[in-house]
């Protein structure tokens, strides 16, 4: 997940406790999925705990391919 700014804060002090993201998105980035808040997503600590992960099936270690060309900044000087 990308963090900014105040974003990296709230995850601090949620360590360990179960989240709640609203507005989010996600990217790919070199084939791989990134999750991201961006301007009008938000981040809280949730009302009820999830008591069970499921952690057999991991996207993150998926690869995918990228359905376009990539795109690059342009800086101009």
């Amino acid at each position: 997940m990308s963090l900014w700014d105040d974003d990296i804060d709230k995850v601090k002090d949620l360590v360990g406790s179960t989240i709640k993201l609203q507005n989010g998105f996600v990217s790919l980035y070199r084939g791989s999925m990134r999750l991201g808040l961006g301007k009008f997503g938000s981040i809280e600590e949730a009302e009820k705990d999830i008591s069970e992960v499921d952690e057999t099936v991991n996207v993150s270690e998926r690869r995918f391919e990228s359905r376009g060309p990539p795109r690059y900044r342009r800086s101009r000087f």
